[in-house]
């Protein structure tokens, strides 16, 4: 019994030439181009920050993001000490 494997996990492993005639090139030209607009999504937040002295930890963005949607809704939130 065969199993299919997916173009993206042949070109995980190195192997993208087994991949069917036809379905090569169009798989890598996608593959390009979605880890083309993340580079660009991780440069643009990048930019956002560049100003920045002390950047926050990982620690801090989720705390503050967890934070940032308990507040979100609330009618009193900008009387709230925490915000």
């Amino acid at each position: 019994m065969a199993t299919r494997i997916s173009s993206r996990e042949l070109v995980r492993y190195g192997q993208l030439a087994l991949a069917q005639p036809g379905q090569t090139a169009q798989e890598y030209d996608r593959l390009v181009r979605e880890q083309e607009k993340a580079a660009r999504a991780f440069e643009k937040a990048g930019a956002k920050t560049t100003h920045w002295r002390e950047k926050l930890s990982v620690e801090d963005t989720e705390a503050a993001l967890a934070q940032a949607q308990a507040l979100e809704n609330s009618v009193l939130r900008f009387i709230n000490p925490a915000w």
